[in-house]
């Protein structure tokens, strides 16, 4: 769960309030990206997971969620694009490719 929690160039946030994390809040941060996302959180699977809408993105799901266990995990970064170029939903899945990448490998 560290790395849904985390904040930093070593996670999926730069900036935001991971405490909040609650069904219906609202909520604004900036990935480790750069991106600002806000909206509201759809729902949470503590301690596996969550899904945002972003509003920049017509209201898209992002969906982060940790399956596993015995000590193998896997991590998965979701996307929900409705309503966005085809252009803007490659972009986010190879830019959150690498950027999931570099996480998991650090």
């Amino acid at each position: 769960m560290a790395i849904i929690a985390r904040a930093g160039p070593g996670g999926i946030l730069a900036e935001g309030a991971v405490a909040k994390f609650r069904k219906g809040a609202k909520y604004s941060l900036r990935t480790s990206t750069g991106e600002v996302w806000s909206g509201r959180f759809a729902f949470i699977m503590a301690p596996r997971g969550y899904c945002v809408t972003i509003d920049a993105l017509h209201g898209a799901l992002a969906w982060l969620t940790i399956e596993g266990a015995g000590g193998t995990f896997e991590a998965q970064l979701w996307f929900s694009t409705y309503g966005s170029p085809q252009e803007r939903a490659t972009q986010l899945e190879t830019q959150w490719a690498a950027q999931m990448k570099n996480i998991l490998t650090q």
